[in-house]
């Protein structure tokens, strides 16, 4: 644990002054923001609404079949 701190506090604070302090960590590990595009909007939607049409014609079988 003590190498950790000293490797921590001897590099890694070094560095993160060098590159504008806690903000520029943050800056440097944020990850990129990256907006949906329609044709994803529209893959989602189509999965979710085959899930619901098996789900459907799965109850509806299962009640033909008297097992609900």
């Amino acid at each position: 644990m003590d190498d950790m701190k000293e490797f921590l506090e001897d590099r890694m604070s070094h560095w993160v002054h060098a590159n504008g302090g806690w903000l520029g960590l943050l800056s440097h590990c944020r990850q990129i923001e990256q907006d949906i595009s329609f044709k994803e909007y529209l893959a989602i939607f189509g999965l979710v609404a085959v899930i619901f049409l098996v789900s459907f014609f799965v109850v509806k079988l299962f009640a033909k079949l008297g097992l609900f």
